[in-house]
């Protein structure tokens, strides 16, 4: 009886473990298609895209 139990157990936590990697899995290929997207979209020539360094200054005042 007590074997049974703890198969049982086992058998929920793997499962449950499963359906959280496939739910990360999910989420990091999502993140990844955005990035690819606003990158593609950034880097098409009618688009003025303005890149900001994150410390305030551009590289032309840096030199």
């Amino acid at each position: 009886m007590e074997w049974e139990l703890n198969l049982l157990l086992y058998l929920a936590l793997f499962f449950f473990l499963l359906f959280l990697l496939f739910l990360l899995l999910f989420v990091v290929i999502k993140q990844l298609k955005n990035s690819v997207a606003n990158t593609a979209g950034a880097l098409q020539p009618g688009r003025l895209s303005v890149h900001r360094e994150p410390w305030g200054f551009s590289r032309e005042q840096a030199v």
